[in-house]
């Protein structure tokens, strides 16, 4: 029936046509062409593309770490026929035959073959994989008859989940009026216009990113085209097709990689061709690339970019360039166009008639073009700008094969290998909440969230020491921030930035406090709080703290010495952290918790809080912990005799009550304060600290060098008796500081595993700069300061993974000798840690008292075996790595056996 349909395309057919009007099989095909590639079906079937596309786009298994392949075509072609074939025919083919698009495109290249007519025997391999794929179209066919109805059509666009879309459904209804088509017939015609629509659009697009990414200099362009287009992954193709250099690489692509043989025929006129004249009823083969690559016509700069080669720029017009666009202009056309348009280059795409072809000619000219130039500029623009590639070759063009000669779009001479990861980019809709997970999915269960930033830092900003992460709707904008420069200009230099902390701060820790604290409250609350506890951690009063921290420590070296003797597992972190509570209480309220010896409701409560804390929660079982008014009432009875034991007295010394004998109790105001600091006090003196003991011990079980050069240091202060330290300590508490390289020990763990980040609130009209220059705005942002990054980073430290204590102790000019600004776990400027002295004598009296006596070794290989589980267990070959517990705490509670040190 198709061969005897001799109606012609147009609406009224020929005058000696004998065809019925059911049976215009060509003029029927051709208005559903023009309907559904056309106007609104156009837009229609663009917009569910992109979608599908997206969706695609996203499921690739590429990660921000870079993946090799052997071949950009094999990689790419498969996401585009997919998602062409799904935005035509909807999902039922890949359900019904999961193996449809592999088959499909192993079937195209034997096209040539198929076309000169070999009986199957000749070809088994093409004739069955033809006969798989059209059994597929028929199941497809089958399932949609006997499933649709029009209650399944999206109102939008016409799709529905059976046919697809209202283009396959309106085909089906023509067929079905047509004399002598039988089921087989229509599958054939549907998979006949699913290989039409894939055989040349789809190989062109994965040409336009080849010839994109193997030229750095024009990938730069394109992307900064893109960014200052505002484009978004959304079906913004109106957009793109706007854009003079993205036009341009894709029109250059098509003259260059299209050899197609046009067929001209005519049953009843004569055909012309400018000054030729065709006879009716002979055959025309018009070959594109003879007017493709006529020299006489391209322009070529002078020869810089002959007509054989790809040059992104030679459909471009420059108004200030005589020498620009397509065409080669004679002397008398040279002369300089009047700037327009700033003087950006416009896209020039006429005047080409019968030199660029790429779509044919007359009125065969393909109906799919206009789909294929949005398909083909869309996939490039959503490939560049969400991947990096590298082509992996030497060469500088990429010959054609000639299997697809005069089919259409060519496909490369050899394998083209290359190397991609996954771009940082801005969700439309959940900013960059789903490339953060991305980066949250490949960390090992449960590590903490900044090492996904910390990745993010070192895989795409290393240069620039920063960057904005959007994390809408459940949390704002923050600065990520791995410079030393701009976090200093964050935490010291900028006025306005320095002193503010963020309100998220308030949020977290009012659970733990009760209220604002001197970690959260605002600049104007902040500054006469500051003042009265700096004196609380000046260096003499903590001397003055030591013998009580030498009594908990001795109840610490007691445990350890029951589990030396048992050999039993244990969790150090778990040990350790009932350990600070004991020192803290000690240290700030003169309290003995005895929490490393059985239960006290508050160590106990304070522990319970952080592992279950929520932010904003309202529980607060420390809601009745009032620790001043009895430590009041006993100074208000004794005020000449005031002795300071612990941080608690110096603050209640500030309360107007000792000063005046008209309060004879303890103002109200200044209570509800002074608690609010004590909690915050008790909470981040045990739990910061508990961290840094751990990852002490464990970095030196790891470095043996490190271990006995410590344990020298304490010989040489202390005496070879390990047991006499702690009374010599308490006799003389100012020894901690004739220990250097404990002190260096203490730094360097707290380098390579600090507790915590910085962050402070940006400020309208408030900028910092990175590394390389570049102006930031911090409006509404906030500023975190990733540690875990920037004291890892190669930008700041010489052998950065490597446990050296030495580059504490070497001289300005070494080579290990710590930049400034580098080292910040406390942090630097106005807002610094308060109580980094006390912090710092209590891990060195740690230190002083343990390392001689016992050997803590982690247990790792053990717990797993006993708790057997699939994924990752390392991050950067760390098996120790950091969870967020409070602060960074080391993963399961670090699990090690203690033994006795032998001499």
């Amino acid at each position: 029936m198709i061969k005897k349909d001799n109606s012609g395309i147009l609406p009224q057919p020929h005058v000696d046509s004998l065809v019925e009007p059911r049976n215009r099989i060509d003029y029927h095909t051709r208005v559903g062409f023009h309907k559904n590639l056309n106007g609104d079906g156009l837009k229609n079937m663009f917009k569910r593309w992109a979608s599908i596309f997206d969706k695609h786009l996203e499921l690739l298994p590429i990660t921000t770490d870079w993946t090799e392949g052997e071949h950009m075509m094999d990689f790419w072609i498969p996401v585009l026929s997919r998602s062409v074939n799904e935005a035509i025919a909807g999902p039922l083919l890949e359900c019904i035959n999961p193996d449809f698009t592999r088959n499909f495109l192993e079937y195209l290249p034997y096209a040539h073959t198929l076309m000169k007519g070999f009986p199957k025997w000749c070809i088994p391999k093409a004739a069955s994989l033809r006969a798989n794929l059209i059994q597929t179209v028929r199941q497809w066919h089958a399932i949609a008859r006997s499933s649709f109805s029009p209650a399944y059509i999206d109102v939008n666009d016409g799709a529905d989940p059976w046919w697809g879309s209202a283009w396959i459904r309106e085909r089906q209804k023509v067929f079905k009026e047509v004399d002598g088509f039988s089921i087989n017939t229509v599958a054939s015609l549907d998979f006949g216009l699913l290989w039409g629509a894939n055989v040349n659009a789809s190989p062109a697009a994965v040409w336009t990113i080849i010839e994109v990414f193997k030229d750095r200099s024009l990938l730069a362009r394109v992307r900064r085209e893109l960014d200052e287009s505002k484009f978004q992954r959304n079906g913004d193709i109106e957009n793109l097709l706007s854009l003079p250099l993205l036009q341009s690489v894709y029109a250059e692509t098509l003259r260059v990689r299209v050899e197609a043989v046009a067929v001209l025929y005519s049953e009843r006129d004569d055909i012309y061709l400018n000054e030729w004249r065709i006879p009716r009823k002979n055959l025309l083969l018009l070959q594109t690339a003879p007017a493709h690559m006529d020299t006489d016509f391209w322009n070529t700069d002078d020869g810089r970019h002959p007509v054989d080669r790809f040059w992104a720029d030679r459909f471009l017009e420059y108004p200030d360039k005589a020498h620009s666009g397509p065409i080669q202009k004679t002397n008398d056309e040279f002369k300089v166009r009047p700037a327009n348009n700033c003087g950006k280059p416009r896209y020039v795409g006429t005047g080409l008639a019968n030199y660029f072809i790429p779509y044919g000619v007359g009125e065969r000219l393909c109906p799919g073009r206009l789909f294929a130039k949005r398909l083909m500029i869309a996939f490039c623009a959503y490939v560049v700008q969400n991947f990096d590639v590298e082509i992996l070759s030497d060469q500088a063009h990429f010959e054609s094969n000639s299997d697809f000669f005069g089919i259409g779009t060519q496909r490369p001479k050899g394998k083209i290998p290359f190397r991609i990861r996954r771009r940082f980019y801005d969700h439309y809709l959940f900013g960059h909440l789903l490339y953060l997970k991305s980066q949250l999915d490949a960390l090992p269960k449960g590590a903490h969230f900044h090492y996904a930033l910390a990745q993010i830092a070192r895989q795409h900003f290393q240069s620039e020491g920063l960057f904005y992460i959007d994390l809408w709707p459940f949390g704002g904008l923050f600065i990520t921030i791995i410079s030393r420069h701009s976090a200093t200009e964050v935490m010291q230099s900028t006025r306005g930035l320095a002193t503010e902390r963020p309100d998220m701060l308030q949020r977290f820790f009012r659970p733990i406090t009760g209220g604002s604290s001197l970690f959260d409250m605002h600049e104007s609350e902040w500054k006469p709080w500051r003042t009265m506890f700096n004196k609380c951690f000046q260096h003499d009063y903590v001397s003055s703290l030591v013998p009580g921290m030498i009594k908990e420590t001795n109840t610490y070296t007691q445990t350890l010495e029951k589990l030396a003797r048992t050999g039993d597992m244990c969790y150090l972190d778990t040990l350790t952290l009932r350990f600070m509570m004991d020192m803290i209480g000690k240290t700030v309220l003169n309290a003995s918790f005895g929490a490393q010896t059985g239960y006290n409701v508050l160590a106990d409560s304070m522990l319970s809080q952080i592992q279950w804390h929520q932010a904003n929660a309202e529980n607060n079982p420390l809601g009745y912990f009032n620790p001043a008014h009895k430590r009041y009432r006993e100074m208000l009875a004794d005020p000449g005799n005031i002795r300071h034991k612990a941080v608690i007295d110096l603050v209640l010394q500030a309360s107007p009550g000792l000063s005046s004998s008209k309060f004879d109790t303890l103002d109200a105001t200044f209570r509800s304060f002074a608690i609010r600091q004590i909690r915050l006090f008790l909470f981040v003196g045990h739990d910061s600290s508990s961290s840094a003991i751990c990852y002490s011990f464990y970095l030196l079980s790891k470095s043996r060098r490190a271990y006995e050069l410590l344990c020298r240091e304490h010989d040489e202060v202390f005496g070879p008796d390990p047991l006499a330290t702690p009374s010599q300590l308490e006799k003389n508490p100012h020894m901690i500081n004739a220990l250097p390289y404990t002190l260096a020990v203490i730094k360097e763990t707290l380098r390579m595993f600090p507790p915590a980040a910085g962050i402070r609130q940006g400020k309208r009209g408030v900028s910092i700069s990175d590394d390389k220059g570049n102006i930031c705005p911090t409006d509404e942002t906030m500023l975190l300061t990733v540690h875990v990054e920037l004291h890892r980073s190669k930008q700041n430290w010489v052998r950065p993974d490597e446990f050296l204590p030495e580059r504490w102790l070497v001289e300005p000019g070494h080579q290990l000798y710590p930049l400034k600004g580098a080292w910040r776990p406390f942090e630097h400027g106005p807002r610094n840690c308060v109580a980094q002295s006390l912090v710092l004598t209590e891990l060195r009296i740690v230190l002083a008292c343990v390392v001689r006596r016992f050997n803590i070794q982690p247990a790792y290989e053990e717990w797993d075996a006993l708790h057997p589980r699939k994924g990752l267990k390392e991050f950067r070959g760390e098996r120790v790595y950091q969870i967020e517990e409070g602060a960074a705490h080391p993963v399961e509670k670090y699990p090690c056996r203690v033994s006795f040190r032998s001499r």
